[in-house]
């Protein structure tokens, strides 16, 4: 009799065990339901179609001054303008696509907080009847106990049998009920095993939603804090062209035109004189100094304003100190000369011939477009020197 009891304590334990490896093995294999956007699914932040490009900005779109269209430095500042719009651009998609991002993950969080409620419903049904099962486990335990306690063994059962049917139904009884037993004891095994399972899966399945909806979230805050900067950008691009354009107005209007001072009712040779002196005090020692003679003299005979040449050439060589070819003191096109004063009568002819009588915006517009409006500042600053 002890040996058959103690066989069917170790088929049942082994039955325990076996039902623990299962669901150990089906707990590591389970597979989870979602993956997030980064991992499994690999949602892309970039809407769907072709990518658009913010219109650009020009310096007719800002209506600027006609100066500003070819001006080197206007075009840096809308190069910088046009890329901040286009970091816009790229920031709203973003965002739009992080808020498609979160609409996502909520109905994730939907399906997953469905799945929580059913594992919820499962638990609490499952906790009234682990608690009946535990009851029943204590009895059989108890049943057991007073069972084995009570001392019965082979002997009492020969000697209380009438017959050898008597003998094997008692036999069967006790053994049925030794079994019946150690069954409610590994029931209850079982249940509470299960019960910690799907608190185990319960808890996994909270958190997940949890940190899904805390990933797609945060990455809507990332993308539109991303947006307002890129926003802020743009208008501080916009802000410091306008003050640029603002402080070249400012410039030109301070500067206003030159005054025709310039009197063609002396004769020549007095127009040479005075000229020829004016000229030669403001060249002073520089390269083309001692030819104010030939500047008044070439202005004479090309009727144009005699200060004009010299100014130049201050504005673009330093009055001569630095010239890119022989001679050139006036970024005059591609051209050298042999001397000074054969390169001023080329000067003030070419002027005279291609630009009128003295300097405007216009006109400056068109001898240095890359930075007109600095370039007229600068030359009637010099002007009003000679």
């Amino acid at each position: 009799m002890l040996t058959l009891r103690a066989h069917n304590f170790f088929l049942v334990a082994l039955g325990i065990a076996l039902a623990c490896l299962v669901l150990l093995f089906s707990f590591v294999a389970e597979q989870p339901l979602f993956a997030f956007a980064d991992e499994e699914e690999n949602v892309s932040l970039v809407i769907a179609g072709e990518e658009e490009v913010a219109d650009v900005v020009t310096v007719e779109s800002l209506d600027l001054p006609a100066w500003a269209a070819e001006d080197e430095d206007i075009a840096v500042f809308l190069t910088t303008i046009n890329e901040r719009a286009n970091d816009v651009k790229a920031a709203e998609e973003n965002a739009a696509a992080a808020e498609q991002g979160v609409a996502l993950a909520q109905q994730k969080v939907e399906e997953l907080q469905g799945q929580i409620e059913d594992m919820k419903a499962t638990v609490k049904e499952t906790e009234g009847q682990l608690t009946n099962q535990k009851q029943k486990s204590a009895d059989a335990l108890k049943l057991q106990y007073m069972l084995d306690a009570s001392g019965f063994n082979l002997t009492d059962f020969i000697f209380s049998s009438t017959t050898l049917n008597d003998f094997v139904r008692n036999l069967e009884y006790m053994d049925h009920l030794q079994d019946l037993n150690l069954s409610e004891i590994g029931r209850y095994a079982e249940m509470k095993a299960e019960y910690e399972q799907v608190q185990t899966d319960l808890e996994k399945k909270e958190s997940e939603a949890a940190e899904e909806q805390r990933v797609a979230d945060a990455r809507l805050e990332d993308s539109r804090a991303k947006l307002d900067e890129a926003k802020a950008a743009r208008v501080q691009a916009e802000e410091d062209l306008a003050a640029e354009v603002a402080a070249r107005a400012k410039a030109l209007e301070d500067t206003g035109t030159i005054d025709d001072n310039v009197n063609w009712d002396m004769s020549k040779e007095d127009f040479i004189k005075e000229w020829g002196d004016r000229i030669d005090a403001y060249l002073g020692s520089a390269p083309l100094g001692g030819n104010g003679k030939v500047f008044a003299e070439a202005a004479w005979d090309n009727h144009i304003d005699p200060r004009w040449s010299p100014a130049i050439s201050c504005v673009e060589s330093g009055k001569g100190r630095i010239c890119f070819l022989p001679h050139n003191a006036w970024g005059w096109g591609q051209s050298s000369w042999s001397s000074w004063p054969e390169a001023i009568k080329a000067h003030v002819a070419g002027l005279a011939k291609g630009y009128g009588y003295s300097v405007t915006l216009e006109k400056a517009m068109k001898y240095c477009p890359p930075n007109a409006q600095e370039w007229y500042v600068q030359c009637v600053g010099e002007m009003r020197l000679i």
